[in-house]
């Protein structure tokens, strides 16, 4: 590792550090430099408590190996360390390193550094990964996905022992959650965490919320006085917020526990992103998204959602990652995934597919349907240029091992108009290049797509599973990741026949599209009308032509 690495911390990470506790949630919008933070904690962690066994925690194997344990090999590297030689990822180490106090039975999911010190990576999708473990302090990656009382029982109650050994270090059983803001009620519990700024006096929420909006006064202002005047006020606004590491003691033993909660913005890291950066991220995303993903604006479900009902219980894990395992030791995890890895995909049974089309974007979703459950198992989308054939092809190629070549097609008029985009009208043309690759395609088109109020109402049934007669909806947690926040992003409007869904950001080109409703209408294609007519006491819309 290299003797000499300049350091600059912005404020958030300064804060982090300086009030490091027992308990710390960082709550953080994009590009304020998580990955970094991450990387100086595991640091000091390894550093301070050598032969120390620890956690890193996500929520899905497949986060762990495609998302999180790159940006962690990214952030270590940061600090001049270097994979294969300052530390080991999945691989047994050579017989000079030295070997944590607690060390693995096997290292095949541990990061194993020269001086004992390691991490075993931990999902909980992955029953029982932590149970029996003695870990000195841990750490969770992407926090609003986590389930709390798997938290709780397994990982928690793992931080254990060594206090002989490392009474001296403040990271020593120390807890740390990094996290976007949360946006379910599922995940509300991370925002607990700051409750003792409240009962000191100040509210976080309302500091935040008001933040936010003088953020956003800086960013649309016209002109150079106006941004100076915001500018002068959110300052304020950050000074007199007071982030403080907070102590408890606890009763019988009398050891002290601290906290720390702290969250930040964009503008948190703008030396080194630069205003150009936070242009760009206004232009390419919706009001909404911008406010929650970058401005770190608390997100309340609005009631003029499109999907009210739509939950955290509507997404799924997988639960064998055996067929992921080799993936660990690839420098690029994620290009060798395909659908024979993905044990929730029965290979002998068809696919139902439903698009969304159009000039700037398109997408395709594609399910399985089981005796009670209706099974989202992938998406797949391109922006323009590319065009509807590359998102078949993706499907193609991800599908090209699965053994039953039949696929269920459903689709509304919307398919059937011709664009100038292609030779052929967009049904034509999903199913050629699909029985081109071999498929047997069996196509339904079910005519005009019902009214928005008729579609809302099902769909809402469908989700809130108060009908035996409807199957539950299951989506893919990794795979359909699109698919779930474009729902989760879509209002209701006031249209000139009633209420209906808000399309405008299809039509906003600074919007990025995969945010944009066109997923979700994929979505509402396969499953109002593969399901409509299940529902108790109504046989649903019948505006257009069912089935061929």
């Amino acid at each position: 590792m290299s003797n000499h690495i300049p350091l600059k911390f912005n404020r958030y990470q300064l804060l982090s550090h300086l009030n490091f506790g027992t308990r710390n949630t960082h709550i953080c919008g994009r590009g304020v430099g998580k990955t970094t933070n991450i990387g100086w904690i595991m640091h000091n962690v390894v550093t301070d408590m050598p032969r120390s066994a620890n956690a890193l925690v996500c929520r899905t194997y497949l986060q762990a190996l495609t998302r999180t344990l790159p940006a962690v090999i990214a952030g270590l590297e940061t600090f001049g360390y270097r994979l294969g030689r300052d530390f080991l990822v999945g691989k047994e180490p050579p017989r000079h390193w030295e070997r944590p106090y607690f060390p693995p039975l096997s290292y095949e999911h541990f990061i194993a550094f020269p001086n004992g010190a390691g991490y075993h990576l931990v999902s909980q999708d992955r029953k029982g990964t932590a149970r029996g473990f003695n870990i000195d302090s841990w750490i969770a990656d992407e926090g609003l996905n986590l389930i709390k009382q798997m938290l709780d029982d397994e990982i928690s109650v793992a931080n254990r022992g060594n206090l002989s050994r490392f009474a001296h270090s403040r990271y020593h059983h120390s807890e740390t959650i990094v996290s976007s803001q949360p946006i379910l009620p599922e995940s509300k519990w991370l925002l607990e965490a700051s409750q003792y700024y409240r009962i000191g006096g100040q509210d976080y929420e309302d500091f935040r919320n008001e933040l936010v909006d003088v953020l956003m006064n800086i960013i649309d202002a016209n002109t150079e006085e106006e941004i100076e005047h915001h500018w002068q006020f959110a300052k304020k606004l950050k000074r007199e917020f007071k982030f403080y590491r907070h102590t408890d003691i606890i009763p019988v033993t009398n050891e002290k526990l601290t906290s720390f909660f702290i969250d930040a913005d964009v503008f948190d890291n703008i030396e080194n992103l630069g205003w150009k950066y936070i242009r760009q991220q206004r232009a390419s995303m919706s009001d909404l998204t911008f406010r929650v993903e970058i401005l770190n604006a608390i997100f309340t479900i609005s009631e003029k959602g499109f999907y009210p009902d739509l939950a955290d219980r509507h997404l799924y894990d997988i639960s064998d990652y055996s067929a992921f395992d080799e993936l660990i030791y690839s420098v690029n995890p994620g290009e060798g995934v395909n659908s024979l890895l993905d044990p929730s995909i029965n290979p002998q049974m068809p696919l139902h597919i439903a698009c969304d089309y159009g000039g700037s974007f398109n997408c395709l979703l594609a399910s399985q349907e089981y005796v009670d459950e209706e099974r989202i198992v992938s998406e797949f989308y391109a922006y323009h240029p590319e065009k509807m054939d590359n998102v078949v092809n993706q499907f193609i190629k991800y599908f090209g091992s699965h053994p039953k070549k039949e696929v269920h097609f459903w689709y509304d008029q919307t398919a059937i108009g011709t664009s100038g985009l292609i030779e052929f009208n967009y049904a034509d043309e999903v199913q050629r290049l699909l029985r081109q690759a071999g498929w047997d395609v069996r196509p339904h088109y079910v005519g005009a797509a019902p009214p928005h109020p008729i579609k809302y109402q099902f769909i809402g049934k469908l989700l809130s599973e108060r009908d035996p007669s409807l199957p539950k909806v299951r989506m893919h947690r990794e795979n359909c990741r699109a698919t779930y926040n474009s729902m989760r992003m879509v209002a209701i409007k006031q249209g000139r026949n009633g209420f209906e869904k808000d399309k405008s950001p299809e039509k906003k080109s600074s919007v990025d599209q995969a945010k944009a409703p066109h997923l979700s209408d994929a979505f509402d294609v396969l499953m109002y009308h593969k399901h409509a007519d299940k529902q108790q006491g109504d046989s649903g819309w019948s505006g257009g032509a069912v089935g061929l």
